[in-house]
């Protein structure tokens, strides 16, 4: 099946190959691993993504074998961006003991 231009609406679109991902139409800068972490959150929309699917998705050679805590710094990382890039908005939600989902912030939310 063809994956969606963008997989997601609201205030986030994701694309699926372009790294531009832009928070209210500003761009930011999204690098290294952050992408396919972005991308498998976004493509995952609402729903929980473990650590395991996450290492699964960016470390598919087994002999890449990453500290599972590397996750944790890519997730902090794009929080970050997300945060500052939208002013303040929270869209990577951390659920505990089971992993993160990304909530597609619809742009009246903010209103």
């Amino acid at each position: 099946t063809d994956m969606p231009e963008t997989l997601c609406g609201g205030r986030l679109p994701v694309g699926q190959s372009q790294r531009l991902i832009r928070i209210d139409g500003h761009p930011i800068g999204i690098n290294g691993m952050e992408f396919p972490v972005l991308r498998l959150l976004a493509f995952a929309r609402n729903n929980v993504v473990t650590r395991t699917m996450l290492l699964k998705h960016l470390y598919r050679r087994s002999d890449d074998q990453p500290q599972p805590k590397i996750i944790d710094v890519f997730i902090s990382k794009l929080r970050k961006k997300l945060r500052s890039a939208s002013g303040g908005a929270e869209f990577i939600e951390t659920i505990p003991q089971r992993g993160w989902i990304l909530r597609d912030i619809q742009a009246d939310a903010a209103a």
